[in-house]
């Protein structure tokens, strides 16, 4: 996941955030071009981004702690 949070910073598109009450923790913001470079692709590039954000985010949840669905 580092990965893709380092590349997603680096091409201008996200940036970390410290967190305000827990500055161990990191958040990732998108930046407010992001909505520009989305605009670029077609409504169909747009679903696929959106299903792969659904199943990634799907994937974190189920590693959180006290997550019942995990065996």
């Amino acid at each position: 996941m580092t990965g893709v949070m380092d590349r997603l910073e680096k091409a201008g598109l996200a940036r970390r955030v410290r967190g305000t009450v827990d500055r161990r923790k990191v958040l990732m913001e998108v930046v407010p071009n992001m909505k520009t470079v989305l605009e670029q692709f077609s409504p169909e590039e747009r679903k696929v981004l959106e299903r792969f954000q659904s199943a990634v985010l799907d994937g974190l949840r189920d590693e959180l702690p006290g997550n019942s669905s995990r065996p």
